[in-house]
């Protein structure tokens, strides 16, 4: 008796043991992943359009166009900027569901972490079209629906974004039509609110020193 006792506890603790080591080599099941990487002069589509500067990859990550400023519609001003709207219908109208190229800039995340690259619309079919590809924030400065931004972006680059800002300003399109008396107090028509953080409405016009 004694003896089939002790054989049945040698088993038990067999047992026991082979499935603590069964359980020590089963891997933990993988947990759910995000892939949020991009790289440089990348493909990728248009998700979703935030506003009239902001956009979000089919991958999930939210790209902020780096050298202009849209109008605000409700991110950092509790009020929406004049031509908000129209800048991000634009926008969405421009880019929306479409393929683009991204161009990330010198120093790719900005004082709030987020990605800043220049973005070009892309021909769905490269190789059967001869159009050129066209970046986005080119067309939102020519149409006045943003001010060129000189933070983190090239001279020559913000020299040329600063030449189609004084067209749209020439021809008193989009933001630089509008009566004086529906810009901010400083002047600044991208700006709405009256209490808005000196930061994100400070007239940033030095370009920076990246070549």
């Amino acid at each position: 008796m004694k003896i089939i006792s002790a054989i049945l506890i040698f088993l038990a603790g067999l047992g026991a043991g082979v499935a603590l080591q069964a359980n020590r080599r089963a891997p933990a099941p993988p947990g759910p992943t995000v892939d949020l990487s991009v790289n440089d002069g990348g493909i990728y589509r248009v998700r979703k359009v935030v506003d009239g500067d902001t956009i979000v990859l089919e991958n999930g990550l939210h790209i902020r166009y780096n050298g202009i400023n849209a109008p605000e519609r409700g991110h950092f001003v509790s009020d929406r900027a004049p031509l908000a709207d129209e800048a991000t219908a634009r926008n969405i109208a421009l880019v929306e569901g479409k393929q683009v190229r991204v161009k990330l800039a010198a120093s790719p995340l900005d004082m709030h972490g987020r990605v800043c690259a220049r973005i070009f619309l892309v021909p769905e079919n490269p190789a059967a079209s001869n159009e050129a590809e066209i970046e986005a924030s080119a067309v939102l400065l020519r149409e006045g629906l943003a001010r060129a931004m000189g933070l983190g972006i090239a001279r020559e680059d913000y020299g040329k974004f600063k030449a189609i800002e004084a067209q749209a300003r020439a021809e008193k399109a989009g933001i630089w039509g509008l009566e004086e008396k529906l810009r901010a107090d400083d002047g600044k028509p991208y700006c709405s609110a009256e209490k808005v953080p000196s930061i994100i409405c400070a007239a940033v016009d030095r370009p920076s020193a990246s070549a």
